[in-house]
């Protein structure tokens, strides 16, 4: 998931433990509501993760009582999204969760062979007009999903710096990396591995990324894509 920073976005967790699920909350509707954007990634390793299909339903069923906007790779092939039927009973639970919790699927158009494993779900029906379907992603055999939904975000005051990765030194950098020593200490816990490699990187950011200045502005629309 990437946000605009001008949409003043803030990273957003439900409590369901659902494995691989990202999401934002956007404030939205002149601040008297907030809107709740996901991404999710439905696994079919039934070996690794045995209740995938469980724990999706109930995230769905959390999500539900939001705002809200959820996409992802559900795995669910065998779903006529036309007729609202599946020939698997895993499927089915999934197109019955949406139904009971009264959420809109909005691909009508499959975009993996002739499988439609990507669904774009809301909690309002008019939120979404239309979904283009594009070409193939370089690295994916998905096709990418484009639509978007016009939202209203409040004033909000933002005062501060940022780094301004538009005008980073992207020659100076790659040449660092390239000259950087990563022989780390065999004997580091994995989280010291990675921090030791985060604060290599965040130097190399602060050497060689500019800061600049936050204006705050008012702002309507927001464009999501997904492959």
């Amino acid at each position: 998931m990437y946000v605009s920073g001008d949409l003043g976005a803030v990273e957003w967790s439900p409590k369901t433990q659902f494995p691989e699920q990202i999401w934002c909350r956007l404030n939205v509707r002149n601040n008297d509501d907030l809107l709740i954007i996901g991404v999710c990634y439905n696994s079919r390793n039934s070996t690794l993760l045995p209740n995938n299909d469980a724990l999706l339903q109930e995230l769905i069923r959390e999500v539900s009582t939001q705002h809200i906007i959820l996409m992802g790779d559900y795995n669910y092939g065998d779903i006529n999204w036309h007729t609202y039927q599946a020939s698997e009973a895993s499927g089915q639970q999934f197109l019955d969760c949406l139904e009971d919790c009264f959420l809109t699927q909005h691909v009508t158009e499959p975009m993996r062979g002739d499988s439609l494993l990507d669904p774009v779900i809301t909690d309002e029906p008019g939120m979404i007009d239309s979904v283009n379907i594009c070409g193939q992603f370089s690295t994916s055999d998905h096709h990418v999903l484009q639509w978007s939904t016009n939202v209203v975000t409040g004033n909000t005051a933002r005062t501060g710096t940022v780094r301004d990765f538009n005008k980073a030194e992207i020659t100076s950098i790659r040449q660092k990396l390239r000259t950087t020593a990563w022989d780390f200490d065999p004997n580091m816990k994995v989280d010291e591995t990675r921090i030791a490699f985060r604060n290599k990187i965040e130097y190399l950011i602060m050497k060689h990324v500019p800061l600049r200045k936050l204006n705050s502005r008012k702002h309507k629309k927001a464009m999501w894509m997904t492959d």
